[in-house]
Parts: structure tokens; sequence; C-alpha cells
């Protein structure tokens, strides 16, 4: 299978680079709703050790299994992550190098091990293991005591499969959803109930482009925006992603009040989706909802007061522009 897994883009290096944190990683058993239980990852900041971002498909497979091992939390209290995978194509260490990228840069990440469960299965496994971690985070006993920051709410991210379980996941979590990101997804019919800003994520050669468009994009009540990639493919998001760069600044948006991952967003600065989606720019085509573009007081695009920062200020020495190989073949 040939995938495009890299395109230009232009963001701020915070966004593409490894974060200030190393990244540590544990197995964890976690009680399922209803009835036994299942395993789980987390990716979690630490004080040293190996950063996030790799540059191909086999280093990305082999940082992700070299993640140091119960290794202890860095100090300060950490938003949460909840990653939906493909459970169907390959486990959470291929999807590795996305939860590590975002755990570098102070968030705590969980995904379930489960294999081969349909979406809404899995969202369920994807709350469960929230639910399970808050609990662990007032448990004088747990390496997450006191380590997490639940006023930020939580994100939810995912990937085709787990695409369609970040939205069913992020209606299950109502008003504790902070943030949901939906990659390449198949059809959910949860994006209605969602609560949260949500941005999808898709390539003009993706034949479930349309299925979003057509479903989920209406569907969803939220300030959202439908990002379209010029030339990317279903696997367009198979390590190390394109999408990693934008799926953290909408994180950082939502979660740790970063104004200036709106500028990229939802402004119209240089390197901003708007500005990508030019003619001859990276996105073929861009949605947003609301359609105005980034202003004070932000109120309009799903700010939580309670996370936001100051207002960040573009500028070119911030800027860089990301290039990757075009096309890069890889078996799954």
């Amino acid at each position: 299978v040939t995938a495009l897994v890299g395109l230009a883009h232009a963001l701020p290096k915070l966004y593409a680079e490894p974060g200030q944190y190393g990244v540590g990683s544990t197995v964890v058993t976690v009680p399922r709703s209803g009835v036994g239980f299942f395993q789980g990852t987390i990716y979690y900041p630490t004080a040293s050790g190996l950063g996030g971002r790799c540059t191909d498909v086999a280093t990305c497979y082999l940082q992700s299994m070299a993640t140091s091992q119960e290794a202890n939390l860095a100090s300060g209290q950490f938003p949460l992550v909840t990653f939906g995978l493909n459970t169907f194509i390959s486990g959470q260490e291929v999807y590795g190098s996305t939860m590590r990228h975002i755990a570098s840069h102070g968030f705590i990440v969980v995904a379930t091990n489960s294999r081969y469960i349909q979406p809404a299965a899995e969202a369920v496994e994807m709350v469960d293991m929230i639910n399970w971690l808050e609990k662990q985070g007032s448990q004088r006993d747990s390496r997450f005591y006191g380590k997490l920051n639940l006023a930020a709410g939580v994100g939810t991210l995912g990937y085709s499969q787990g695409g369609a379980a970040s939205l069913d996941a992020a209606a299950l979590l109502g008003d504790r959803c902070a943030a949901c990101i939906s990659q390449h997804a198949q059809p959910s019919m949860s994006a209605r109930q969602i609560k949260c800003p949500v941005f999808l994520h898709s390539g003009d050669n993706d034949s479930l482009t349309g299925i979003m468009r057509a479903m989920i994009w209406p569907a969803a009540p939220t300030p959202k925006i439908f990002a379209v990639m010029r030339n990317a493919h279903h696997l367009t998001p198979v390590p190390p992603s394109p999408w990693d760069p934008w799926s953290l600044a909408w994180l950082k948006l939502y979660q740790q009040g970063d104004m200036g991952a709106g500028q990229y967003l939802w402004g119209s600065v240089p390197g901003s989706l708007r500005a990508l989606s030019s003619p001859v720019g990276t996105m073929s085509y861009v949605l947003f909802d609301p359609d105005a573009v980034w202003s004070p007081p932000y109120t309009q695009f799903g700010i939580n007061p309670a996370v936001a920062s100051q207002p960040f200020s573009a500028s070119a020495e911030n800027t860089v522009q990301i290039e990757a190989a075009e096309e890069s073949t890889a078996e799954y």
C-alpha cells in the first residue's frame, strides 16, 4: 500500500516538533462498562526521555515500542485525551507516534488495546479509560495522583473506525468533552449529540470524504472545521501523520488555552488553514462554522474561559515550512 505521508504544512515549530517533555507509557487493566475488563495503554509526559515526533513508518513503530515503561510523570497537571484507533487494521503501537507527539506537549493520552471491535464499542472503552484514570487521579497510591487537569475537559481523537469512535466518545462525554478530532472517519450517528468543538480531517482522494461532508458535518451542532487535504487518501494519517501538528493545535487551543493555535485554525495569518486552502495550497478546501475569522473575544469559537490564555501574535520567525517526502511505501 502506498501511503502519502508528507505534504507541505506551515505551522509554528512548536506544533510539529516534539514538545518539552519526554514520554513514558504504561499498560493498564480497566473495568469495562457492563461486564469484564480490557487492557489499554497510557502515554504521559515525563521529565526526561525520548521525545515525540518521528520521520517514517519504521522509526515511528520502533520509537513507540521503545517508549520508557513505568517512568515517573513530569511535575504539573495535564489534560486528558482519549485516542480511537482502527482496531481492525493495527494495534495502538502503530498509532503510538501520534499519541507520543501529543503527550510530549503536556497531555496524558489513553487508548484501548482491544482489537476487532466496532466504533460504538470502542467509544465505550475510550470513555471507560477516562473514567478509570480520573479515579486514579484521586488515589494516593497511583502514579497519576494529582496529575490530572480535569478543569481542561477531555479531548477525543481518532482515525478511520477510530474517527467514528472519537465522535461517539465525544457524545458520551457530553459536557466533559473539550475538543473532538475525527480523521478520515467512518459514519457516526452520534455527531448531533456532541457538545464540544469538532475538527474533521480527510482527503480529496478518500472515498469517506463525501460521507463525512454529507452526514457528520451538518450534524455536529458545535463550532467545527472540516479540512480536506489535497491529494490525500485514506492511509495518509498512517504515521508519521501530516495531521499531527493540526490535531495538536486543536487540543492546545481548547484544552491548554493556546490562543496562538486559534490564529492558524480559525484565523487568516500566513500558514493558516484559510491560507492553505488556496487553489495551489495544501488543502483542497476547508469549511468553517462559524465562518467568521478569528478575532477577540473568541467566544463564538467555543473557547472555555477557564483555560483561555493571552492572544498570540503570529510572526515570520515563529513559522516554519515543514517539508516531508512525498510518498512512502509500507505494508499493513
